[in-house]
């Protein structure tokens, strides 16, 4: 029964002694203040849970596009902040090899870009 009401409201959905996106969502967004203040750089590393968090909210994704943001494993995502958009790179590491390959020709997502893909 658990999958089906997970896979009914993913967002909502709170694991048995566990937490919902949503829940996680109210948990991160204090380190969300933190890293919008910061003047140098920041790295994150973390659940994917917690990267689609960061991810939705400096990209300016709805809350409910949250679950079902892309973060592959084993990848890089790299934020650069401008006004109205973020620049985004992503590098994916082979973990065999230890190679890292960069995203070619980044462009520059803007709001609309994330609502149109339908992540």
């Amino acid at each position: 029964m658990d999958a089906k009401e997970r896979k009914s409201d993913k967002l909502r959905y709170r694991y048995p002694r566990g937490e919902s996106y949503l829940d996680l969502i109210n948990r991160v967004e204090p380190i969300l203040f933190e890293i919008e203040r910061s003047k140098e750089p920041v790295l994150v590393i973390a659940h994917q849970a917690v990267i689609r968090c960061l991810y939705a909210y400096f990209s300016k994704n709805e809350i409910a596009d949250v679950p079902h943001l892309s973060v592959p494993l084993h990848t890089v995502i790299k934020l650069n902040p401008e006004t109205y958009f973020c620049h985004e790179y992503r590098y994916t590491i082979n973990v065999d090899t230890g190679d890292i390959s960069e995203e070619q020709d980044p462009k520059p997502l803007y709001v609309e870009d994330y609502r149109k893909m339908n992540i």
